[in-house]
């Protein structure tokens, strides 16, 4: 049955959305990054009255590392905003070439985390 043309055109155009799905994703993730909201974060400067509940509802997307120092201190790294929307702007939504690049260098760094995006 693979080897119909019908069916290897239709594998091959649902092939085809799932990397432009992919994009679009990954579209939507730098635009979390270059305008979402650190509110959550400035919050956990001061931890005092924090359950674990909250902090496990709070919206720490932007967060990049967060470390406490031997003083007490807590540093918290936010991503690159202007990294995060040049990424944006250099993105390819017509499927050409640089989308096929960008689409590998996502697969790859699924894969180097276990996953495998083309199952």
């Amino acid at each position: 049955m693979l080897s119909r043309k019908d069916i290897e055109e239709e594998i091959e155009k649902l092939y085809k959305r799932k990397k432009k799905n992919l994009i679009y994703k990954a579209c939507s993730g730098y635009e979390r990054l270059a305008f979402g909201e650190i509110t959550d974060s400035i919050i956990l400067l001061n931890p005092g009255n924090i359950s674990a509940e909250k902090i496990a509802l709070m919206d720490l997307f932007n967060v990049s590392e967060i470390k406490k120092n031997k003083d007490g201190s807590i540093e918290i790294k936010f991503f690159d905003r202007i990294r995060a929307l040049e990424k944006i702007q250099n993105m390819d939504f017509t499927g050409n070439e640089q989308s096929e690049t960008f689409y590998s260098a996502i697969q790859k760094g699924t894969k180097a985390f276990g996953e495998n995006i083309d199952d």
